[in-house]
Order: C-alpha cells, then structure tokens, then sequence
C-alpha cells in the first residue's frame, strides 16, 4: 500500500511537471507581447489620465500614512503639521473620476512603489494582469477539457490581438478581465462541491466583486453565472416538485453567500475612496 500511494504521488508529480512544461511556453510569449518595452508607454487615452489621476491619489495618500513624521503629527494634534504632509506629498483630491473604478486604480497605485509615480505604472499593472489572466483561462479550461484544448485557449489568449492592445493600455479592461477569469475558475470549483464552504463562496463572490471595483460592466458575468445555475438547477432532471424547489433554495442560499463577497470589494476599496 505504501509503495502504491507513492507511485501515485510519483506520477502526480510527474503530471503538475509535464503541464507547467505544456504551459511554460505560452506563458512566456504572453509576457514577451505585453511587457516588451512597457516601461517606455504612457497615458493614452482621455479615461486613463483619470485613472492614473485617482490612483495617484491613493499612491500619496499611502506614503502620507506610511510617512513618520504624520504620526508625530497624529499623535501630537498638529493640524499645521499635518496640512504640510499633504501638502509635501502633493495630495489632490480637486478631481476625481466620475467613474466606480477603484479596484483597479488601487493596483495602480500598489504597482506605483514598484515603478515610481511614473505614466508607465497603468500599462505595467496592465500587463502583469493580463499575463496572468493567461494562466487562469488555462486552468479554467483544464477543468473542462483535456491538456491540449487547455493549451490552446492559453495559446489563443497569449496572441489575442485584442487583448494584448488592451493589456499595453492604460485602461481597466486587462485587470477586469483577470478578476472575471478568476472569479469562473472559482465558481467552477465550486459546483463540483455538493456541499461548498462558505469562505469559499465569499471568496467567489470577492473575486467577481472586485472585477466590478475594476469597471462597472463586469456587473454581466455574476448576472450570467446566476443565471445558468438556474438554468442547471431546472435541468438536473428531478421530476418531483419538492425535490427541485429544495435545489434551487440550496443554490439560492449558495448566491446569498456570492453575494456577500460581491459586496466586499466595493464596500473596503470603493466606499472608502469616495
């Protein structure tokens, strides 16, 4: 028995090798496509000035809390004190976009400590999102299909003409979509679960939640997701009414627990912000 278990190990091991070896590829031309010269872009377009804008503000905002001296401050009361430190780091909170955005200027502005407060900042968290992206959407489809049709969507992703455009830009699609990705491959784990724990369900709902912080029209996929649970729920082949009411109260009580996580990204990040 032990020598079985460990022939299995063996060859679990052998296959996690044998898919980061089938994947290694792709994930490195995606990277070549998207961070190739990224460090040399700047703000395109008229939406993302008004995302580098607000993640500016959260960057400063950062180093003020971060700053010694605003602690001294705090403690001591000093107002003036604490007028010059938001002064000194150029905090500006005149304009602020009318979009809800915020899930994505925050990574912005985590990737500006990285980078410096530079225009390159947006298109590099940009590009970083959507190479990962590349990964989920070959996990997403290994759930379903077998190595080959999951290298393939990777592969698809990785050379999108579209998608690499959009991951080379200073706009929240790249990082909206990684969150979208995430979120399925969560919500597909999920249901091969009779019983999901509720953490799991939250961290579902967080995931699709903070595509939403990301741009407003991620709103489609929960609504979508919802919608063909539903649709598997009527489908799953009970003819006794009881039985099918049952499942739909345990998938309801499922999107109750989604829900709650939707609503955390928005409530932590864009509550605050505004």
């Amino acid at each position: 028995l032990a020598t079985s278990s460990s022939q299995r190990a063996a060859v679990a091991r052998s296959a996690r090798w044998r898919e980061l070896a089938w994947l290694l590829p792709v994930l490195l031309l995606a990277g070549y496509l998207r961070l190739d010269g990224i460090q040399q872009t700047s703000v395109r377009y008229c939406d993302g000035s008004w995302y580098a804008a607000d993640a500016r503000v959260w960057h400063r905002c950062a180093r003020v809390v971060l700053d010694p001296v605003t602690w001294g401050g705090l403690l001591n009361a000093d107002k003036a004190l604490l007028r010059h430190q938001v002064a000194v780091h150029g905090l500006d909170f005149s304009e602020r976009y009318y979009k809800p955005s915020q899930g994505y200027t925050f990574l912005v502005a985590a990737m500006m400590f990285l980078v410096g407060d530079t225009p390159a900042a947006a298109p590099t968290t940009n590009a970083w999102m959507s190479t990962l992206a590349v990964v989920v959407a070959y996990l997403l489809a290994r759930r379903f299909f077998d190595r080959g049709v999951a290298w393939t969507a990777a592969l698809l992703l990785a050379i999108c003409p579209y998608d690499v455009v959009y991951a080379r830009a200073d706009l929240a699609d790249a990082a909206a979509t990684f969150f979208l990705l995430a979120g399925t491959c969560a919500w597909v784990w999920q249901l091969s679960a009779p019983a999901p724990s509720r953490l799991r369900l939250i961290f579902t709902g967080m995931l699709l939640g903070y595509a939403l912080t990301c741009h407003y029209r991620s709103l489609h996929l929960p609504l979508l997701l919802g919608a063909l649970d539903i649709l598997r729920c009527l489908k799953h082949g009970e003819s006794e009414t009881p039985r099918r009411l049952a499942r739909l109260r345990a998938h309801a009580r499922r999107w109750l627990w989604i829900g709650a996580g939707l609503l955390i990204p928005a409530l932590c990040i864009e509550a605050v912000f505004q």
